[in-house]
């Protein structure tokens, strides 16, 4: 091989190589290229699905939290409920109000004189059906449930109870912060589901306001209090003319002048005064003594000793 072959092939092999480096160089650039392509596309998938970093999402829902907040809030704040206990006498010339906020269910449950549940009649609650929506509820169907459609607005109803042949007129009265969520209602009559003794009957159907009173949970007017010994559950008051009891039996002794129930089954008299009663819970007869009906001072005579003592 002459000294220009040999120069030939060396620059055949110097070219060669260089081409090979260049070769290995441009794969090197482009897989360094196609992984920048992938992270750029990974980057353009991430983006175009959550545009927004996660404090910035974090920082959304919060706002269409706090929005939906400021929409749905009452502005006059939470609403106060109210329980009260009413005497209605279906001859008034006045009707029940009843206190009601839209989106609010406002009861009202009637009761007879001895406390039993006076039973609503079937469709018994007549009124606008596009104002308010009403419901019969309770196992004895004596609890009318009311709501409003709107706030502010106003309406009235009738509620016909089993056996009365009087209806009784509701105002459904819209307020900003009251709701009645729950009115006793007792009828100073004997209802279709009154469980008397015969005896009674008289005494039931003469309901004073002082029963009354006891049948919502408060006792009578300008009483006090006294224990009963020997009847445990058992209540009584004097107001200095007449002892009220409210037991958890029926009584035996004395007779009473008044007697009727609470709603929750308790019996409520009104007797003369005694020291001692007599009391049958569930047939079970059982003796009981007031304390304090009677409150007197008894002074002792003076003797010869103390007239001794004296000089």
């Amino acid at each position: 091989m002459t000294d220009f072959d040999r120069e030939q092939t060396g620059g055949k092999k110097s070219a060669l190589a260089g081409a090979l480096y260049e070769e290995d160089q441009l794969r090197a650039l482009r897989d360094i290229m196609r992984s920048n392509d992938k992270q750029r596309i990974k980057r353009d998938v991430v983006e175009k699905k959550a545009p927004m970093s996660p404090d910035e999402i974090t920082a959304l829902r919060q706002r269409l939290a706090d929005i939906d907040e400021a929409t749905n809030r009452r502005l006059s704040g939470e609403p106060n409920f109210k329980v009260r206990n009413i005497t209605y006498n279906p001859d008034s010339n006045t009707p029940i109000v009843i206190s009601t906020i839209g989106g609010y269910a406002a009861q009202v449950e009637f009761y007879d004189s001895t406390g039993a549940p006076w039973p609503i009649s079937d469709d018994g609650v007549v009124g606008d059906k596009t104002a308010f929506t009403r419901q019969i509820i309770g196992s004895n169907k004596h609890i009318a449930s009311f709501v409003m459609g709107r706030d502010y607005s106003d309406s009235n109803a009738a509620v016909v109870l089993e056996g009365l042949p009087a209806s009784i007129p509701v105002i459904l009265k819209g307020t900003r912060t009251t709701v009645d969520g729950r009115i006793t209602v007792t009828i100073p009559k004997l209802g279709p589901k009154a469980d008397i003794q015969p005896v009674f009957q008289h005494e039931i159907n003469n309901v004073s306001n002082e029963l009354i009173e006891m049948q919502g949970g408060r006792k009578p007017a300008n009483s006090r209090t006294l224990t009963i010994n020997g009847v445990p559950g058992s209540e009584s008051w004097y107001d200095g003319q007449f002892l009220y009891l409210a037991l958890p039996g029926r009584l035996l002794l004395p007779p009473p002048v008044e007697s009727s129930m609470t709603p929750t089954g308790k019996f409520l008299y009104k007797v003369h005064p005694t020291p001692y009663i007599s009391v049958s819970v569930d047939g079970v007869r059982m003796s009981g003594s007031v304390e304090g009906v009677y409150q007197t001072q008894i002074r002792r005579a003076k003797t010869v000793f103390d007239e001794e003592n004296a000089k």
